[in-house]
Parts: structure tokens; sequence; C-alpha cells
């Protein structure tokens, strides 16, 4: 049985890690915050599938290395942060990446995507996986973005 479609959410990632040429040597980063429950700041079991097959499983494919802001900062130093403040450092550490794969039902992966072009990083250096249902929303102004628009 395919709980929650992660069979072909691994799917979609590995054929995103692909497109983007991540190999045995890239650094992969992940924003942690997408495993956490915001209401309970629990993980739920799903949830800890997901990681742990991204850092186990596609993690050693695709990687030489795996990080988030977890094993960047101190514990202490997580815990003096809100969630916004979190969710901050994923997004200036995702913005500066030389490539970015995000989940397309995140708001997140779109702000940083469109981050990511206002900087300078190609269009096609951003992979967004799973439904697009938020590209009516978000599509025309990465369109306009990467044209260099305003």
């Amino acid at each position: 049985q395919d709980e929650g479609g992660f069979q072909a959410a691994k799917q979609q990632y590995e054929e995103a890690f692909n497109k983007l040429h991540y190999n045995g040597s890239s650094l992969l980063y992940v924003a942690t915050g997408i495993f956490t429950d915001s209401a309970s700041g629990k993980t739920s079991a799903l949830m800890n599938q997901a990681f742990n097959w991204l850092r186990n499983g596609i993690g050693t494919v695709f990687a030489s290395e795996f990080l988030s802001k977890e094993s960047i900062l101190t514990h202490a130093e997580l815990q003096e942060l809100s969630s916004e403040q979190r969710a901050a450092v994923d997004v200036m550490v995702l913005k500066h990446s030389a490539a970015f794969v995000g989940l397309s039902l995140s708001t997140m992966s779109y702000l940083v995507q469109q981050l990511r072009i206002v900087s300078g990083h190609p269009q096609e250096t951003n992979v967004l996986v799973g439904s697009p249902i938020n590209e009516p929303l978000f599509g025309k102004t990465l369109t306009l973005l990467s044209q260099g628009k305003p």
C-alpha cells in the first residue's frame, strides 16, 4: 500500500535529482520543517519514513553529505529561534544552493524558487515535485521573474 503517496513522491524526487544531475558527490541540504507538524511540534510516522528515506536511501545515492539546520546549529541555538526564524535559516541556505528541489504544495518552495531566480540562478536549476496546485497562484510571477521583469 502506498500510504500518503509515499512511493509516488519517492519516484518524483529521484527524477528531480536526476534532472538536476545530483550525484554521489553532491551536498544535500534538507529543510526539515516539512517533517514536523506545526501544531504539535511532533513528527508523524510517515514523515519519519520520508526523512529516513532521504537520509539513508536517496541521500546515499545522490549525495556525499546530508545537512539540515539541525546539523549546522546547536540544539541551544535552535531552541532560541522561533519557527519563522528556523524557516528563514532554510530559505537562506536554499537560496544560495547550486540547485533546488522543492515540494509544489509548499509556498516556501515557491518563495525559494523566486529568490533564486532574482539572485541569478537559472530557472532550470529549480524543480518542484508533487501536484502543481500552487502553479496558478505563483506561475505567472515565476515567468515574469525568469524573463527579468519586476
